[in-house]
């Protein structure tokens, strides 16, 4: 009975014993956490693998035994062995820090993409990688269409001059029976002179030529027309990422009449959205938009 009793006795203090040793050349590992040397470092790698190795059978049992009945050290032990991977990553981490270039070195894959995303923007800017940002950036993004803006314009005057006509005998005919009540009725056509109002606006916009220019986050469309130059500026919103999308370029339309042409987009800081850059191919839209986020990219480094 002696010996039946002894048995499990010495097992269970086997395992506290081999548990205790493991424990013991874990512990440095997380304690310590001053690291001074490249060899230092190999070396606290090389201890790792061999815990990581001696691990198994020290948990084959105890994942098996209810909580309750673990021994105190049981715990421990299995907390230990959880954080393996986390202290391997801390440790190739550092060693990538003092070593770069170390094949056991862990590569921080977050700050590789943003260079490699900042090298890229240098590129698309034509600016070398290794020098500052540019200050600004300027695109010519529509030049002037006159057959567009005189087919605009025609349709403008005609449209505003049917629609006054029209006006002056509606009203002039219902002041005769409801007398001043009548000029109610400009309401009706303000919708009208509207749209003949967005037309002519669009008819300026195609004949002038469109540029913009990038200064930090501050944007500036600038459209000429000969001597006469339109200019808007606009504080861009921290996140803002330029794209493309259609927007309606007279205002003054919704709808189907909306003219719904492919543009580039900003938002600004009150997220209302800048378009520009509507008048020019498909290619060179893309290509403006592409320099246009490399800018950005750069600017909020």
């Amino acid at each position: 009975m002696e010996q039946e009793s002894f048995q499990p006795e010495t097992s269970v203090a086997n395992a506290e014993r081999r548990a205790d040793a493991w424990i013991a050349r874990f512990a440095p590992l997380v304690m310590n956490k001053d690291v001074a040397s490249v060899d230092e470092i190999r070396g606290r790698l090389r201890v790792l693998r061999a815990l990581r190795e001696e691990s198994a059978p020290l948990t084959s049992n105890l994942e098996s035994t209810p909580h309750p009945e673990r021994p105190e050290w049981a715990d421990t032990l299995l907390m230990a062995i959880e954080q393996l991977d986390s202290v391997e990553r801390s440790l190739r981490r550092k060693l990538a820090l003092l070593a770069p270039g170390d094949p056991e070195g862990l590569v921080d894959m977050d700050a590789l993409r943003d260079r490699l995303a900042e090298r890229a923007a240098h590129d698309e800017l034509g600016v070398d990688a290794d020098l500052v940002q540019p200050l600004s950036l300027t695109e010519r993004t529509s030049p002037a269409n006159y057959g567009m803006a005189a087919g605009l314009l025609g349709v403008s005057i005609a449209w505003n001059s049917f629609t006054a006509v029209h006006a002056y005998f509606m009203i002039g005919g219902f002041k005769q029976v409801i007398g001043w009540a009548a000029l109610g009725l400009l309401g009706f056509y303000a919708l009208f002179f509207g749209a003949g109002i967005s037309m002519l606006a669009a008819a300026f916009n195609a004949a002038s030529e469109e540029s913009i220019e990038l200064s930090g986050r501050t944007l500036t469309v600038r459209r000429r027309l000969g001597f006469w130059v339109r200019k808007k500026t606009h504080k861009l919103a921290r996140s803002a990422v330029a794209r493309i999308q259609k927007v309606n370029t007279m205002k003054f339309t919704s709808g189907r009449q909306a003219s719904m042409t492919p543009s580039i987009v900003l938002e600004d800081e009150q997220g209302r959205e800048v378009s520009f850059a509507s008048g020019v191919s498909t290619t060179a839209r893309n290509r403006i938009m592409r320099r246009i986020n490399a800018y950005l990219r750069l600017s909020s480094e």
